[in-house]
Order: structure tokens, then C-alpha cells, then sequence
């Protein structure tokens, strides 16, 4: 069962880390737009 959690929580770690680098990504994307 710890392991599972663990597994899951891992799991949803890189979605949200996969979750913040689009939005960085798109953040960054619409600073050069903005600057160019």
C-alpha cells in the first residue's frame, strides 16, 4: 500500500512539474511575442 502512495504521489509530482514547465514555456513564449 506505501508503495502505491508513493508510486501515485510520484506520479502526480511530474504531472505537476510537466503542468509548470508548460506554463513556463507559454509564459516565456508570450514574453518574447510581447518584446519582439
Amino acid at each position: 500500500m506505501l508503495q502505491f502512495d508513493f508510486l501515485a504521489s510520484k506520479r502526480i509530482g511530474n504531472m505537476a512539474l510537466d503542468a509548470i514547465n508548460k506554463s513556463k514555456a507559454m509564459a516565456v513564449l508570450q514574453l518574447w511575442d510581447f518584446a519582439g
